[in-house]
């Protein structure tokens, strides 16, 4: 039994291979899309670390990935949605004014969903500072840019 297990193996080993065809889809690189998928990932991490020094240099981390993604690919499918996490990520470090910026340049440039969330922080954080007409002109972003009738 030993003999015809081993003469198997010897056979497999000994025949001669067969190249694979390659798939119709073969793996490409995509920088964009790598570059934009390890800043998310760092976030997630970030997001889910317990201690709070490690969770604040990660996110600090992050954010400069974001930026710098947002940096190289000005006019991505991710773009909105990058720039709003790096936001999110500054705010996280403790970088409330970096933050802020980067919300303004979103609510005040781009259009969408991701727009409409960044006015509707800069509204409540105006409001909270009793900054009217900061808070209404942010409110009026979030009233055109957003979809959800409860933001209306």
């Amino acid at each position: 039994m030993k003999a015809l297990t081993y003469l198997t193996a010897l056979a497999a080993v000994a025949s001669p291979l067969t190249a694979q065809q390659p798939a119709d889809n073969p793996l490409v690189s995509n920088r964009e899309a790598d570059s934009y998928a390890i800043a998310e990932q760092l976030y997630v991490q970030a997001r889910n670390t317990a201690d709070p020094s490690n969770k604040a240099s990660a996110m600090y981390r992050a954010a400069e990935l974001f930026k710098s993604y947002n940096k190289t690919y000005p006019k991505a499918a991710n773009r909105d949605k990058a720039l709003y996490l790096q936001a999110v990520c500054q705010q996280e470090c403790g970088e409330a004014s970096g933050a802020n910026a980067t919300l303004g340049t979103l609510a005040n440039t781009m259009h969408g969903e991701y727009a409409a969330a960044a006015a509707y922080k800069l509204a409540t954080q105006s409001a909270d500072r009793q900054m009217w007409d900061n808070a209404i002109g942010y409110f009026r972003i979030v009233s055109k840019e957003t979809k959800r009738d409860e933001l209306r």
